[in-house]
């Protein structure tokens, strides 16, 4: 049982190094113990349905939080975790583009902008 367990997490996590999840949990904690919280609480869960998109919400984490407040950063959280219930690999292309697309969005519209893409 414990050899089929680790085969499958080798699966998923296959070009994913020890030096990567180093990066990311510096990248992580280096922001307010909200945010960071929030992130880490999402990735648990999207890894639950597919772990590739939960370890890029991850690595786009540390670039989309000074946009959103922790709640806010949580609606974004979940519109991805919607993504990877149908599409696993969308949700990838979600989360590795968000900062770009986020910085072109005004402020007061990117809350908006969520809550409009998580009802698609």
């Amino acid at each position: 049982m414990r050899d089929s367990r680790r085969s499958a997490l080798d699966a998923h996590l296959k070009g994913v190094s020890s030096s990567t999840l180093d990066v990311l949990a510096k990248r992580l904690f280096r922001l307010p113990a909200d945010h960071a919280r929030a992130a880490v609480d999402l990735a648990v869960h999207i890894a639950g349905i597919s772990v590739r998109p939960a370890l890029e919400l991850l690595r786009a984490a540390p670039d989309v939080a000074p946009f959103f407040t922790a709640d806010e950063l949580r609606v974004w959280g979940d519109v991805g975790a919607q993504l990877t219930k149908g599409n696993p690999e969308v949700a990838v292309d979600f989360f590795v583009s968000s900062a770009e697309v986020l910085e072109r969005v005004p402020q007061p519209k990117r809350l908006l902008l969520l809550q409009f893409v998580g009802k698609q």
